[in-house]
C-alpha cells in the first residue's frame, strides 16, 4: 500500500500543474468585467472613505458612473460652491466626477451649464447628489432632453430657481415633472424653448405654491396659461406673482382680461409682444390689476386712450416703464400721471418718440405727485418745456436719469429738480446731454448737497473745473462720480478730487476718455486713491 501511495503522489502533483500560457491568460483577464452592474455597485458601497471612492472612479468610465449613482447615499454635509461649466469644460464625465466628489466636498447647491455637449447621461449621473440643489441653469444645451431634466427634478426637492435657455429638446414632460417633484420652486425662466406648449404651462402655473417669478421669452403662450396664472389668486391667496413675457404670442384680449382680474399679480412685463394694442385695454371700465405695483410695456401699439384706461383702473400702480411706445403723446402721459398721482413713484420713458413736447393748455397744479424716480432715455422730442411741466408736479425726487437728450438744457433740468430738496436727492445721471453745463451742476449741489451719493456726467462737454469745484466743496457724501468724456476737465480738478476723497466717502471714479487730463495726473491720483475703483 505504501508503494501505491508513493506512486500516486507524483500523479496528483501533475494534475495541479498549468502551462505558462494558461497562467498568463488568466492573469490578463479582468474578472470585474464579468460582474453585472448591480453586483459591482454593491461591492463599491463598502469602500471605506470618500478618497477611496474618488480613486476608484478613475479606473474606468463604468466605475465612475456607478460611483456617481451611489453619491446621493453618502454625500458630505458641507455646502459645495457654485459650479459653472461652460464650453469644453462641460462634459458628461465632468458631471459624473462632481457627483463622486460630493461624498467629500458636499452636495452641489448651484449648477450652471452652458454652450456644452452635456447630454442626458451627465444629468442622470449628477442627479443622485442633487438633493440640496437650489439653482439649476442650462443654456445652449442642444443635447439635453426630458430624460435628463426629469432625473434632476425627481432628486431636487429643494430646487428654488430654474433657468432654461435654448434647450430645443425639452418638452412639456419636464414642466409636469417639475410641478410634481419641485414644490420649493420660486423662480423659473424659460427662454427660447420652442417645444413648450399651453398644457405644460398650465400644469406648471396650477401647482407650485411658492412660485413668485415667471419669465417666458420666445415661446407661444395661450389664454389658458394666463387663466391659470389668474386662478392662482384663489388657490394660493397669500402668494404674489411677477410675470414677464418677452417676444411671446398666442394670447388674446380675452386671456388678458382674465389676467387683469388676478388679485395676486404684483409685477407685469410685456416686451415685444406684437399682439398687444388698444384692444387689450378696451374692457378696462372699472378696477383692473387690483394689486399690480409695476408695469413695463415695450413695443406695445397702445395710444393715449389705452394708457388712460389703464391708469384709471390700476389704482395701486407704483412703477411705470414705457419703452418704444411711439403712439403715446405728452398729453396722454401727463393725464396718466395725474390719474396715478396717489400711487406712482417711478416713471421711465425709453425711446418714446411722441413724448417730449410741451403740453398745450396745461394748468399749473399743486405739488401732489409721489414721484421719487424719473428716467428719460433717448426720447428725441423731450425739451425744456416738458421737464418744466413735469417739475411743477413733483416735490420729492430722489433719482433723476436723463440720457441722450439733445434738446434739454440747464433751464429744463434745473426746473425739474428745483423742488427735489424736500425728498433728498441721491442719484443724478446726465449722460450724453450736450446742453448740460456748470449751471446744472450748481443746481444739483444746491438741491442735494448733503444727500447726493451718485453723480454721472458722461459726455457733458459743458462741465468744467468750476462745476467740479462746487461738487468738491459741498458734496462730501458722494460715493460715485462719473466724468467720462468730459473734455474740459483739467489736471487742476484731480487735485481737488483727491482732497475730497480723503475727506469723504468717494469709492468710485471714472475718468475715461477725458481729453483734458494728462496720463501722469491720472496715474498719480490712482496711486493716491488706492482704495478707489478708478476707471481711466
Amino acid at each position: 500500500m505504501r508503494e501505491n501511495s508513493e506512486r500516486a503522489r507524483p500523479e496528483k502533483k501533475r494534475r495541479t500543474e498549468r502551462s505558462p500560457s494558461m497562467a498568463e491568460e488568466s492573469d490578463d483577464r479582468d474578472l470585474f468585467c464579468l460582474l453585472p452592474d448591480d453586483c459591482l455597485a454593491h461591492i463599491l458601497i463598502f469602500l471605506p472613505s470618500p478618497k477611496d471612492r474618488c480613486t476608484c472612479a478613475a479606473v474606468s468610465k463604468r466605475w465612475l458612473l456607478l460611483l456617481a449613482q451611489l453619491a446621493g447615499k453618502d454625500s458630505g454635509t458641507a455646502r459645495a460652491p457654485p459650479r459653472f461649466l461652460h464650453g469644453t469644460k462641460a462634459t458628461d464625465i465632468r458631471l459624473a466626477a462632481m457627483a463622486v466628489g460630493s461624498t467629500h466636498r458636499g452636495p452641489p447647491t448651484e449648477i450652471h451649464i452652458g454652450a456644452s455637449t452635456v447630454s442626458d447621461l451627465g444629468l442622470t449621473a449628477i442627479s443622485p447628489a442633487c438633493y440640496s440643489l437650489n439653482t439649476l441653469s442650462l443654456w445652449n444645451c442642444p443635447f439635453i432632453s426630458d430624460q435628463g431634466l426629469i432625473a434632476i427634478a425627481k432628486n431636487s426637492p429643494k430646487l428654488s430657481y430654474l433657468r432654461l435657455d435654448k434647450c430645443p429638446l425639452i418638452t412639456d414632460r419636464s414642466l409636469r415633472a417639475i410641478s410634481e417633484f419641485c414644490p420649493s420652486l420660486e423662480r423659473i425662466t424659460l427662454l427660447n424653448c420652442p417645444r413648450f406648449t399651453n398644457p405644460g404651462f398650465i400644469s406648471l402655473f396650477s401647482s407650485l405654491p411658492k412660485l413668485a417669478k415667471i419669465r417666458i421669452s420666445g415661446t407661444a403662450i395661450g389664454d389658458g396659461s394666463l387663466a391659470a396664472v389668474a386662478a392662482r389668486a384663489k388657490r394660493f391667496p397669500l402668494g404674489f406673482l411677477s410675470l414677464s413675457l418677452c417676444n411671446s404670442s398666442g394670447f388674446s384680449p380675452t386671456g388678458f382680461k382674465l389676467l387683469a382680474m388676478a388679485g395676486n399679480l404684483r409685477s407685469l412685463e410685456l416686451r415685444s409682444c406684437k399682439e398687444v394694442d388698444d384692444a387689450f385695454f378696451f374692457f378696462f371700465s372699472g378696477q383692473a390689476f387690483p394689486k399690480l405695483r409695476s408695469l413695463v410695456l415695450s413695443k406695445a401699439k397702445i395710444t393715449d386712450q389705452a394708457l388712460s384706461r389703464l391708469s384709471k383702473a390700476a389704482t395701486e400702480l407704483e412703477t411705470l416703464e414705457l419703452d418704444q411706445c411711439h403712439e403715446v403723446t405728452s398729453e396722454g402721459l401727463m393725464a396718466a400721471i395725474g390719474n396715478l398721482s396717489l400711487s406712482l413713484k417711478s416713471l421711465s420713458l425709453v425711446d418714446c418718440n411722441a413724448v417730449g413736447r410741451a403740453v398745450e393748455g396745461e394748468t399749473d397744479t399743486c405739488r401732489r405727485l409721489l414721484l421719487r424716480s424719473v428716467a428719460i432715455k433717448r426720447c428725441a422730442r423731450v425739451c425744456d418745456e416738458f421737464l418744466l411741466s413735469l417739475g411743477r408736479k413733483v416735490a420729492r425726487l430722489k433719482r433723476v436719469e436723463l440720457v441722450g437728450l439733445a434738446g434739454v438744457s440747464d433751464r429744463g433740468f434745473a426746473g425739474l429738480i428745483a423742488a427735489a430738496r424736500w425728498g433728498g436727492l441721491r442719484s443724478v445721471e446726465l449722460s450724453q446731454c450736450s446742453g448740460i453745463s456748470d449751471r446744472s451742476v450748481a443746481a444739483v449741489v444746491h438741491v442735494g448737497a448733503g444727500s447726493l451719493r451718485r453723480l454721472a456726467l458722461d459726455g457733458c462737454d459743458g462741465v468744467t473745473d468750476y462745476g467740479l469745484r462746487l461738487v468738491r466743496l459741498f458734496c462730501l457724501g458722494l460715493v460715485e462720480l462719473d466724468l467720462s468724456r468730459c473734455g474740459r476737465i483739467t489736471d487742476q480738478s484731480l487735485r481737488g478730487l483727491e482732497e475730497m476723497a480723503l475727506q469723504g466717502n468717494l469709492s468710485g471714479l471714472s475718468l475715461k476718455n477725458c481729453k483734458g487730463l494728462s496720463a501722469a495726473a491720472v496715474a498719480a491720483i490712482g496711486r493716491a486713491l488706492w482704495w478707489c475703483d478708478l476707471i481711466s
